[in-house]
C-alpha cells in the first residue's frame, strides 16, 4: 500500500512538474518525455539529443525534460496521458501502440524484419509515414520511429539451444496479443507484465525470463538476475516517438517542423548508439557471468515454423492494405534492406 501511494505521488509530481494545462498548453515551456529505460540507454541518448535540438532551434523558448525508468508511468499509461494532453511526449514500443491502432501490430510479428537496414527502409519510408499518420485522429502525433532492436531470450534456469529448452519457462512479454501468442507457441508460458515490473519479477523468481534487446538487458541490469541469454532475434522492436496532438496543434507551424526535424535528427543518434552498444553490452554481460548462446539456422527455421500459425492468425486482424504494403515492400528490399536484396 505504501509503495502504491509513493508511486502515485511520484506520477502526480512528474505530471505537474512543468506548468501546463490543457487550456493553456500553448504557453508551455517544457516538453516532458516519458520512457521506460534507464537514462543511459539509447532511448535516453535520443531524448537528450532531441532536447538539445529543440532548445537550440527555439532559442531556449521550449525546453525538453526526460523522465526515464517509467517515472511517469509504463508505456500504456504514458500513451493515454499523451492522448489526454497531460503529457507532451512518450517514447514507446510499437507493441504498446497497437493498443491504440491494431495495425501497428504488423511490426510486432515475429521475424517480420531480418536486418536493421530492412527495418529502417520500411519505417523511414512511405509505409512508416502512413502508419504514424493513422494516429492523427486518436489524440497523438507520430513524429518518427526510433528502435529498440532485435529481441533475445534470457532466463535463469537453463541455456536455450532448441525449442525443447523453452518448454515450460515463464517468459515475460509486453501486454500485447502477438507477443503473448508467439511465446506460448514456442512452448513457454507467456507472462504479460509492464517493463517497470520485470526486474522484480525476475529477482523474486515470479518469472523465469524475458525477451529483450542486448542494450535493454544491459542498461536495465536484467543480467544481474538472469543466468542465460540466447540470440534468437525473435522480434524486431521499433520505437515510436509520439507527441500529444493537443500540444502539437498548439504549436506554430514553424515549431511543429522543429519537433519533426528534431525527432529525425535524434533518430540517427539513437539508432547508432543502440547498434554500437549491442555487441559491447553482450561483452560486458558475459564478463559479468551471463552465459550466451547463438541459435543456429536450423533452430531459427524451427522457431519460424512454430510461429507461422501465430503470424497467420494476427495478420488476419490487421488492416489488409497495411499487410499487403508491408509484404510488397519487404519483397522488393530483400533480407538486407536494399532494393537489390544485397
Amino acid at each position: 500500500m505504501k509503495m502504491n501511494c509513493l508511486r502515485a505521488s511520484l506520477v502526480a509530481f512528474a505530471l505537474t512538474a512543468a506548468p501546463m494545462s490543457v487550456a493553456g498548453i500553448a504557453s508551455a515551456e517544457t516538453i516532458r518525455v516519458s520512457y521506460v529505460t534507464a537514462a543511459d540507454h539509447p532511448y535516453g541518448l535520443g531524448v537528450k539529443k532531441f532536447g538539445e535540438i529543440v532548445e537550440a532551434k527555439t532559442g531556449g523558448r521550449i525546453r525538453v525534460r526526460g523522465f526515464p525508468s517509467g517515472q511517469i508511468g509504463a508505456e500504456v499509461p504514458s500513451i493515454s496521458a499523451a492522448q489526454g494532453g497531460i503529457l507532451e511526449v512518450v517514447v514507446t514500443s510499437t507493441a504498446a501502440v497497437s493498443g491504440v491502432d491494431k495495425a501497428f501490430g504488423v511490426f510486432d510479428l515475429p521475424y517480420i524484419f531480418e536486418s536493421d537496414r530492412q527495418a529502417d527502409a520500411i519505417l523511414d519510408g512511405p509505409l512508416g509515414t502512413a502508419m504514424l499518420h493513422r494516429l492523427d485522429g486518436k489524440g497523438l502525433t507520430g513524429l518518427c520511429f526510433w528502435e529498440a532492436g532485435f529481441h533475445q531470450v534470457t532466463n535463469s534456469r537453463r541455456p536455450i539451444k532448441s525449442l525443447d529448452d523453452l518448454r515450460g519457462l515463464k517468459i515475460r512479454t509486453i501486454q500485447n496479443p502477438v507477443m503473448i501468442d508467439a511465446v506460448n507457441a514456442l512452448g513457454a508460458n507467456a507472462v504479460p507484465l509492464p517493463y517497470t515490473e520485470v526486474y522484480t519479477g525476475l529477482e523474486t523468481k515470479a518469472i523465469d525470463g524475458q525477451t529483450g534487446t542486448y542494450p535493454l538487458v544491459y542498461a536495465n541490469k536484467i543480467f544481474e538476475v538472469q543466468k542465460y541469454i540466447a540470440e534468437a532475434n525473435l522480434f524486431y522492436a521499433p520505437v515510436a516517438v509520439l507527441m500529444s496532438k493537443k500540444f502539437y496543434d498548439s504549436l506554430s507551424p514553424a515549431d511543429q517542423a522543429i519537433m519533426r526535424d528534431a525527432c529525425t535528427e535524434a533518430r540517427t543518434t539513437e539508432r547508432e548508439a543502440n547498434r554500437a552498444l549491442s555487441p559491447e553490452a553482450l561483452k560486458q554481460m558475459k564478463a559479468a557471468g551471463l552465459e550466451s548462446t547463438v541459435l543456429d539456422a536450423a533452430t531459427i527455421a524451427a522457431f519460424k515454423e512454430k510461429l507461422r500459425p501465430v503470424v497467420d492468425k494476427h495478420m488476419k486482424g490487421i488492416d489488409p492494405e497495411v499487410v499487403a504494403t508491408l509484404q510488397a515492400e519487404l519483397a522488393k528490399l530483400g533480407p538486407s534492406g536494399s532494393a537489390s536484396g544485397k
